[in-house]
């Protein structure tokens, strides 16, 4: 059976509120600054996104408005599948790793482990990349490691431990990246069952 990674959906981007969003929890906390690399807040407006896709709505796992940050190979702990709509975009890479086997990686973050871990590079290969746009709406397969980088030649940085250089640290500093998640227990290929019969 094939993998599937990620899929771009063909569906509408509903209007976001102009509101003050609540923190509901944050993760990725880089040892070397204590910053999160994603925050999640209250999405208010999940009745108008998860209605986009109405068969899915019964799956809904949980709704967040998401800054993101840049991100090493990681996957999830909880949630299998992801479906984000990015809000806004600075043309990042989002590549997905795969292998033998995800070993952990606890030397970046001090909180691996809570909704995800982060996984050695070395002996992984990117199966499949995307660059999401603004207003693109992509599922994901968040049970495979994947990472978020400016471009593709820091894919080779995460192979060889090179996730300390100076201009990721100067990017992720400077990065403006959002979308609305929404997420769901099923794995990817039954969500995909779910919405395309």
């Amino acid at each position: 059976m094939t993998t599937i990674y990620a899929k771009k959906l063909n569906v509408n981007f509903p209007d976001l509120l102009e509101v003050e969003r609540d923190v509901l929890n944050s993760y990725g906390k880089l040892r070397i600054s204590k910053t999160p690399s994603v925050v999640r807040r209250r999405l208010h407006e999940v009745n108008k996104f998860i209605n986009v896709l109405p068969t899915l709505k019964p799956y809904l796992y949980k709704a967040a408005f998401t800054d993101l940050k840049l991100l090493t190979p990681h996957v999830h702990t909880n949630e299998k599948t992801m479906i984000n709509f990015y809000y806004k975009s600075g043309g990042e890479v989002t590549s997905f790793w795969d292998g033998d086997e995800y070993i952990k990686d606890d030397r970046l973050t001090m909180d691996n482990g809570d909704t995800y871990y982060n996984v050695d590079a070395k002996k992984l290969d990117v199966k499949y990349r995307f660059t999401a746009q603004k207003k693109d709406v992509w599922i994901l397969n968040v049970e495979k490691a994947h990472s978020v980088l400016p471009h593709q030649k820091f894919e080779q940085n995460m192979k060889e431990d090179k996730f300390r250089d100076k201009e990721l640290v100067r990017y992720n500093k400077k990065i403006t990246r959002t979308a609305i998640s929404l997420a769901f227990l099923q794995p990817i290929d039954e969500i995909l069952d779910i919405l395309y019969g």
